[in-house]
């Protein structure tokens, strides 16, 4: 069986940002060392023992590492959780952006810094 799917633009390198909910389903004797997402200096920061919190990138209200929002979200203010959009960690949310940009397909990468 062949697959003539033709593929116009694939993207090499996009990232998620991990729900607050992603470890929680791991077993009760891991559960109180996995990272937490926690309010740090106003704003939302993963929280391991032992390192530094790890707050959440601005690019994950903007869309884009490149690109600045207009009202500034990038300006190294702290960003909330509820600041993030959704396609960044909602499937649904992802193929809607993905189809909106004109994406075929994605190769996706984890936070870098919480890994």
């Amino acid at each position: 069986m062949s697959d003539n799917t033709p593929y116009n633009l694939i993207s090499s390198e996009a990232h998620v940002v991990e729900p607050p909910t992603v470890f929680d389903e791991l077993p009760a004797s891991l559960r109180d060392r996995a990272p937490k997402l926690q309010t740090v200096k106003g704003g939302s920061a993963w929280v391991i023992d032992g390192f530094e919190p790890i707050p959440l990138a601005a690019s994950t209200t903007t869309g884009s590492g490149w690109h600045r929002a207009a009202d500034g979200a990038t300006n190294g203010a702290a960003v909330a959780w509820d600041s993030v959009l959704p396609a960044t960690y909602d499937p649904a949310a992802r193929q809607r952006a993905q189809w909106a940009d004109s994406v075929d397909a994605e190769i996706l990468y984890p936070t870098p810094e919480l890994w």
